[in-house]
């Protein structure tokens, strides 16, 4: 029962004592906490995991110790209480299961050290650990002496265990052999008294014989007892010395009543001896006189010389445990000292500390050897240390001429980027005017048309207002029609006018002017204005306009991106049967998009990537600079907005242009 409940403790604790470890195991290699581990064990850090790592063997040895000792302890209490085992039989018990756990925890320890070096490994190469963090609890010294000091401890604690048991033993047959020899010394003195005698032997002349003997050696150990074949004579018992004979148990008297010679023991008394037939033969009849017993003190019974015996194995035991001990901690120093030494010195030089050389007072052994070559170390890493610090006072000075000289390269590429920021803007304006001047046959036929009606139309308006002078009242009716029919001619020609001076107006402005909130659709159709002597009676337009409402956004730039893109998908359209052009609108609460389609020809696949590309044109040399898309691309950008074109050889191109709804560049309106 103890030997079940220590080994289900020790299974229990063993597991709680390694839950965070693997825990901390299976997060790193991927595999999911299983319900039963403690929460929170994920979190443990790499340094914790180490010295959990390094510590878990001697901790585990501990526990075997702990829970061994502790079986030890129940076990001989056991036998000694509910078995009536001895107790010194009981310690020596409790001792040897004690060595034995204290040998089996240092084998143990040093194969789980075995175990644990591949995660130590493994922690080592792929976190970067804290020195001074990962410090155990048990330094190497204190592992030394705990390894050492444990094997001398169960070496010493075996031989001392041994040598009590071979005393034990050899007491043992001392006293079984005493038994027999004083078991034939007894019979051959009550032969020998018989023999003498005239007269038949008889219960009582035994009786007498034996207390002649006892008063014959009064200093004998050697207890007597003799049970007469006649129950009328009572049972004697002699010698014990000056404590006498002890009172013979129930159990011993029924031992002496079995018939043949065999081995007696009164553990109660410390004695054991030998039980026998008492036969004699007188004048040639054989005579049965009872049972005779010869017992001795056990070792137990020995009193001062077993104390004696015991006290020179301890003493024994002590001064060879201290003398090992002794060796041990010279030898453990030896070796740590030189070690700490190098710890200390390798700190140093990690701070920087070269001057100092390395000595550790070492031999040529292992450790002397990394002494020396420390020291190399050393020396090398100072004089790398200082060409590395002659390098530094070279690289300084090239630094700071190199920064001397970054210094103008910074200042001269300032100067260039804004000399190209301006030449840029002089290249959108300049490509705006030249589009406005090829836009300007067109908006001066359309804007001569309507002047044309106005001024046709101001000679007969008066014609009729000299009309409206005469009396004659049917004359003054009709003239009166006539000149509301020729004054509505002269309105729509001069609302005509003034809606292409406005959108001729707002495609003008330039990138001075301020954000404003512009009206999407209103824009489109300004655009739309300006070209409408592209789209000629055989091209349809589709509009297609949800309520977008205003955005913020630079008018003169946006109505710049509409013409191009309107005015490309115009002339891609040439040719076309059935031309059509579609421009939609949607819009919700971040951006709108203005998608423009066209069914012409479409753009090849090749080229398709280039179209943004500045001063590429498809276009034969004097029709197109190549710059339209590039600007209408760049303007699209600086509005924060995004333009995708989407376009098939045969079925037509649509480009898609998204613009926020709030501030140029990301601010909100």
């Amino acid at each position: 029962i103890a030997l079940v409940g220590a080994v289900i403790v020790s299974v229990v604790t063993v597991r709680r004592s390694t839950s965070k470890l693997d825990q901390f195991l299976e997060v790193t290699l991927g595999d999911s906490p299983k319900p039963g581990d403690s929460p929170g064990a994920e979190a443990l850090g790499p340094t914790a995991v180490y010295r959990l790592s390094q510590l878990l063997p001697y901790r585990l040895a501990a526990l075997h110790v702990g829970i061994w000792l502790i079986l030890g302890a129940v076990v001989a209490t056991t036998a000694h209480n509910e078995f009536r085992v001895q107790l010194d039989d009981a310690i020596l018990l409790f001792g040897i299961i004690g060595v034995i756990a204290v040998g089996t925890s240092l084998y143990q320890s040093v194969w789980h050290r075995g175990l644990m070096r591949e995660i130590l490994d493994d922690l080592t190469v792929n976190h970067r650990l804290p020195v001074r963090g990962i410090r155990p609890l048990l330094s190497l010294r204190g592992k030394l002496l705990v390894s050492f000091g444990g094997m001398v401890f169960f070496a010493c604690a075996l031989a001392l265990f041994w040598g009590f048991i071979q005393y034990k033993r050899l007491v043992t047959d001392f006293t079984d052999r005493q038994a027999d020899l004083g078991m034939s010394w007894l019979r051959s003195e009550v032969s020998a008294a018989v023999s003498a005698s005239s007269q038949p032997p008889s219960p009582e002349f035994v009786t007498t014989v034996l207390r002649g003997i006892s008063r014959s050696e009064p200093k004998s150990n050697a207890v007597f007892y003799y049970m007469p074949a006649s129950p009328t004579v009572p049972l004697l018992a002699l010698g014990g010395g000056l404590m006498g004979a002890p009172i013979l148990p129930w159990y011993a008297r029924a031992q002496l009543q079995l018939d043949g010679d065999g081995d007696m023991k009164l553990g109660s008394y410390s004695l054991s001896g030998r039980r026998g037939r008492l036969t004699v033969k007188w004048q040639g009849v054989v005579y049965d006189l009872g049972v005779v017993a010869v017992f001795y003190p056990t070792y137990r019974g020995r009193g001062v010389a077993v104390v004696r015996e015991i006290r020179d194995l301890l003493l024994f035991f002590l001064v060879l445990f201290g003398s090992c001990a002794g060796i041990i901690l010279l030898t453990v120093a030896q070796f740590v000292r030189p070690i700490r030494l190098l710890e200390r010195r390798a700190d140093a030089m990690a701070r920087g500390e070269l001057a100092k050389p390395v000595s550790a007072g070492g031999e040529g052994d292992e450790i002397g050897r990394l002494t020396f070559a420390m020291e190399d170390m050393r020396r090398a890493l100072r004089d790398k240390l200082r060409s590395t610090e002659e390098v530094n006072v070279d690289l300084e000075r090239a630094v700071q001429r190199r920064t001397s000289d970054l210094a103008k390269k910074n200042h001269e590429l300032a100067e260039t980027l804004a000399k190209l920021t301006r030449a840029q803007d002089q290249l959108v304006r300049s490509e705006k005017m030249a589009s406005i001047g090829q836009l300007i046959a067109g908006i001066a036929h359309e804007i001569n048309n309507p002047v044309n009606a106005i001024v046709n139309t101001v000679g007969p308006m008066a014609e009729t207002a000299s009309i409206l002078d005469s009396g004659n009242e049917n004359e003054r009716r009709e003239a009166t029609d006539d000149l509301k029919d020729m004054l509505r001619v002269v309105r729509r020609g001069a609302e005509r006018t003034k809606a292409i001076v406005r959108a001729l107006h707002n495609y003008s402005r330039t990138d001075d002017d301020g954000v404003v909130d512009l009206d999407l659709n209103r824009g489109l159709d300004d655009s739309l204005e300006l070209l409408r002597h592209l789209l000629k009676q055989d091209i349809s337009l589709k509009r297609n306009y949800a309520q977008v409402g205003k955005i913020r956004a630079h008018a003169g730039q946006l109505g710049q991106v509409f013409v191009n893109l309107i005015a490309n998908a115009a002339q891609a359209v040439v040719g076309t049967r059935d031309a059509q052009i579609r421009i939609s609108t949607q819009g919700d609460d971040e951006k709108v998009r203005v998608t423009i389609s066209d069914n012409g020809q479409g753009i090849d696949a090749e080229v398709l990537p280039r179209i943004f590309d500045p001063f590429f044109t498809t276009k034969d040399v004097g029709e197109g600079s190549g710059l339209g898309l590039s600007i209408v691309h760049g303007i699209v950008e600086r509005h924060g907005g995004t333009i995708a074109v989407d376009s098939t050889v045969g079925v037509g191109t649509t480009f898609t242009v998204e613009l926020p709804r709030g501030e140029p560049g990301g601010g909100k309106s």
